[in-house]
């Protein structure tokens, strides 16, 4: 270990001496143990004997005031379980994320028992995206499931809320993924949302009554989404 940052700053030593002195045992007793990879949590409990510890605040700074890389520990992240179904292994192929639970069973059932032609558009594999904070990202989806899933010529669809929150989890999620793939709005979904809404005879409520978003929800929205859809 580099000690010369801390023999500079004794005080912030003082503040992350029982932090290093764990990495300095793990490193002299364990160092072996970094030949294979392991959970994030698994490693944590093996170096500081908690959890949490070393992806909490601060050890960012204590590995680099060690002369340590990020990488050192040799542990992968986790997320969580990706509720998927495919009726197909063929790709390229068109997959569907789908942010809530309720619109996911329905359209894998529909696809399961009718048909995977989806509002015009044939879809093999749904996945479960559970919204903001828990959507997989794409190299989640490539360590977490099938290599026709995850397979990048295929074609990426996202179907998710009509309302700021539904449509800047959408955006956050496209930017986040861009470098791999395209995460394109499912066109069609919206619009019969849409379409669905505004006829009187089909349920017995006007649109109009409807709140414009939910309390308390923000606009930070940057204008992507909309890129997709035409002014009519």
């Amino acid at each position: 270990l580099d000690k010369s940052y801390y023999r500079k700053k004794l005080c912030v030593y003082e503040k992350d001496r029982e932090d290093v002195l764990a990495i300095s045992e793990y490193i002299k007793k364990y160092k072996h143990l970094l030949n294979t990879k392991i959970s994030t949590n698994e490693r944590s409990f093996e170096v500081f004997k908690r959890e949490k510890r070393i992806k909490s605040k601060g050890m960012t700074s204590i590995m680099k005031n060690l002369g340590l890389e990020v990488d050192f520990f040799n542990y992968y992240e986790t997320c969580e379980p990706i509720a998927y179904y495919s009726i197909s292994k063929t790709y390229p192929q068109n997959v569907l994320i789908i942010e809530n639970q309720d619109t996911f069973y329905s359209i894998r059932k529909y696809i399961k028992t009718v048909s995977n032609n989806v509002l015009g558009v044939e879809i093999s594999t749904v996945i479960y995206g559970g919204g903001n904070g828990r959507l997989p990202s794409i190299n989640e989806i490539e360590e977490y499931t099938e290599e026709h899933i995850s397979n990048l010529d295929n074609t990426f669809y996202y179907f998710g809320d009509i309302d700021y929150a539904g449509i800047f989890i959408y955006e956050s999620y496209r930017e986040r993924n861009k470098e791999k793939i395209e995460w394109i709005p499912f066109k069609p979904g919206y619009e019969y949302i849409l379409d669905k809404a505004v006829d009187d005879n089909n349920l017995d409520y006007d649109i109009n009554s409807l709140p414009d978003t939910k309390e308390g929800q923000k606009d930070n929205r940057k204008g992507i989404f909309m890129n997709f859809f035409s002014t009519k």
